[in-house]
């Protein structure tokens, strides 16, 4: 296929925001590690049952978790999923629009930048602050969302956006039109008509 298929077939494709926890990078995990470091505690996230950790873990434990974060440097340290950013790349070689879009404070965006150059990352637009994601679904653009938030459904499906939702312990919804729930990164490559990562990229992958 030319060249200029490509890029015809790329520009008509739906733009991919693509969600950083619980995605690309392991909030999950190393959140439960603080607290079970602070407090004696022995939480794993297969126990998780709630997207919001407050609600699994406790008040007193989140409140830790929530100063421990403020900082917005420990965004830098987080450990990335290899194949979830092999996705990312295979998505940007075939020509596709790739925006990172997260919830995150706003003052977290320059080491979420860091991390993103860290990990080899590549993406047209970094987005960050509380409501960005409905922001984006509003803007009438043909979006897939890639995400793992299960409320993320009442927002981001629309006439011309579709969520593609991560399974993880805490997901208790079913799939329906515009939202389609995955279980491997395969099926996240299928869901968002990307081609499948090559395996220099997944050696090539930092390992943390």
């Amino acid at each position: 296929m030319s060249t200029a298929i490509w890029k015809a077939l790329a520009e008509a494709a739906p733009l991919l925001s693509v969600d950083l926890d619980g995605v690309l990078a392991h909030l999950t995990e190393v959140s439960l590690a603080v607290v079970n470091s602070h407090f004696g505690t022995d939480f794993t996230s297969d126990q998780i049952r709630h997207y919001w950790l407050s609600e699994a873990i406790g008040v007193e434990p989140a409140a830790y978790l929530d100063t421990w974060f403020k900082s917005g440097s420990h965004y830098a340290d987080l450990p990335a999923d290899p194949v979830g950013v092999a996705v990312v790349r295979q998505a940007k070689r075939e020509g596709r629009e790739v925006w990172i879009a997260s919830d995150r404070p706003a003052d977290a965006l320059p080491f979420s930048a860091q991390w993103l150059r860290r990990h080899g990352v590549p993406y047209d637009r970094l987005l960050m602050r509380p409501g960005i994601k409905d922001e984006i679904a509003k803007s009438e653009r043909h979006v897939v969302f890639l995400d793992d938030d299960p409320f993320k459904a009442q927002d981001l499906i629309g006439p011309t956006t579709e969520l593609v939702l991560i399974r993880r312990p805490w997901t208790n919804i079913a799939e329906r039109d515009g939202l389609r729930i995955v279980d491997t990164w395969g099926q996240v490559c299928d869901a968002l008509g990307v081609g499948y990562p090559s395996l220099s990229d997944l050696v090539n992958t930092r390992i943390d």
